[in-house]
């Protein structure tokens, strides 16, 4: 398999020898991770207020800009094509941001604000199962 080319693996961080592009698709990659979340919002709330419909657009919208997000993180160079180094780091990184989320709702809690400490706690407990399914993949590499 080793002599196959692919396209996608011929293009993971094309833009290495060029810091302006890196930094444009880095730029391009934030502001479409963003996107998906605010796409995300949106059918939320159109959903909350009776618009199912206009929810499922705006949901189909951000699953497309985190596909464009996908790819600026494959030409920028956010994975590396070892698929045990990226899940190790993002492993890590799950792992890393469930403490500042066990923080929050601790505040949220103390300032009497039990809304956003439940939804805060349920952010972190999916950081923490997101590592351990990580976890678990890895053990079968």
């Amino acid at each position: 398999m080793a002599d196959l080319k692919f396209s996608i693996i011929d293009t993971l961080d094309i833009a290495k020898d060029n810091q302006e592009l890196k930094d444009i698709l880095t730029r391009s990659f934030n502001g479409e991770s963003g996107g998906t979340g605010i796409y995300f919002a949106m059918a939320k709330v159109a959903q909350y207020t009776g618009y199912p419909e206009i929810a499922e657009v705006l949901k189909a919208m951000g699953l497309e800009e985190a596909e464009h997000a996908a790819q600026y993180a494959i030409l920028s160079g956010k994975v590396s094509g070892d698929i045990k180094v990226d899940i190790e780091k993002m492993m890590r990184g799950e792992a890393a941001a469930s403490k500042p989320l066990g923080v929050l709702a601790e505040k949220a809690e103390a300032a009497g604000l039990e809304e956003l400490a439940a939804i805060v706690k349920n952010a972190y407990k999916d950081e923490v199962k997101h590592a351990c399914m990580l976890e678990g993949l890895l053990k079968r590499l």
